[in-house]
């Protein structure tokens, strides 16, 4: 694959803790407006594919996964979620067993408010999670997806 691949968190990067607004037309809470903002600008401007680690996908299907993402024009973008392995797996212990399925992957960062992503700190972006993203983590993502 050519395309970088950015795993996404939800909570705390799209829903930050300062925006606690519960979502009337999904289940959970509202993106905010600037994450969302951001993010099409993230993906738009280095051609990314998103993999969702968030535990938004854990009992959901793809499909129901990208309902979500389609009331804020994101689900296009969405090209898998990593395996959900139990309850005492890291994230990092998540994307590593998906990328060892996916060895065409060559490309990807790690776009999370937790710090469990060890062995891929190397790739990893951490968010504020009262904030989400913002512009500073905008600019880091766009600089280093667009470095081959």
């Amino acid at each position: 694959m050519n395309n970088p691949v950015l795993f996404l968190d939800i909570d705390g990067v799209l829903n930050p803790e300062s925006h606690p607004v519960l979502s009337l037309v999904h289940e959970g809470f509202v993106f905010h407006p600037k994450a969302v903002n951001y993010l099409k600008k993230i993906l738009n401007e280095t051609n990314a594919f998103l993999v969702i680690s968030s535990t938004w996908r854990i009992g959901r299907t793809l499909e129901e996964v990208k309902e979500i993402f389609s009331h804020y024009q994101l689900d296009s973008y969405i090209q898998d979620m990593t395996p959900f392995l139990d309850w005492d797996a890291t994230r990092g212990d998540e994307i590593k067993a998906y990328l060892m399925k996916r060895p065409d992957i060559k490309h990807f960062l790690i776009l999370d408010d937790d710090r469990d992503i060890d062995p891929f700190s190397h790739a990893h972006i951490w968010v504020n999670p009262l904030e989400g993203i913002t512009e500073d983590v905008y600019k880091d993502m766009v600089n280093k997806l667009n470095q081959t």
